[in-house]
C-alpha cells in the first residue's frame, strides 16, 4: 500500500485489506459466485491465511484487530438484508481498513 500522509518509517501497512463473498445456492442452483469465482489462483495456494489464527496474527500485526472489525460489518451488512428485507443485495464486499473503504459489488441476477 502507498503510504498516506505522514507517518513513522516503522509503520507496517500490510494487513488492512480483506473481502466478503457471499456465495449462495438457492434450491440446489448456485446464484451467485462463490470464493474461486472471484479468486481461482488462490484455491490450492500452499502459503494460506487461515493457517494462522486471527489473535496469533494481532500479535504481530495488531492492525489486523480493526480489519477483523471491518469484515464483521462487511457480514453484518449482509446479515441485515437476510434478516430484515428477507433478501441478498451484495455479493461481494472489498474493503481496506487503513483507508476506511468498502465497496460491494451487487449480486448478479
Amino acid at each position: 500500500m502507498k503510504n498516506i500522509g505522514y507517518f513513522d518509517s516503522s509503520v507496517n501497512f500490510e494487513g488492512f485489506d480483506g473481502q466478503v463473498v457471499v456465495g449462495i445456492k438457492y434450491g440446489g442452483v448456485k446464484v451467485s459466485r462463490d470464493f474461486a469465482g472471484y479468486f481461482p489462483d488462490d484455491i490450492n495456494r500452499e502459503d494460506n491465511p487461515a493457517d494462522i489464527s486471527c489473535q496469533a496474527a494481532a500479535v504481530s500485526q495488531p492492525q489486523r484487530i480493526f480489519t477483523n472489525k471491518m469484515s464483521a460489518l462487511a457480514v453484518t451488512s449482509v446479515m441485515n438484508d437476510i434478516f430484515a428485507y428477507n433478501g441478498i443485495s451484495k455479493a461481494f464486499i472489498q474493503y481496506n481498513a487503513f483507508k476506511m473503504e468498502m465497496r460491494s459489488l451487487d449480486l448478479e441476477s
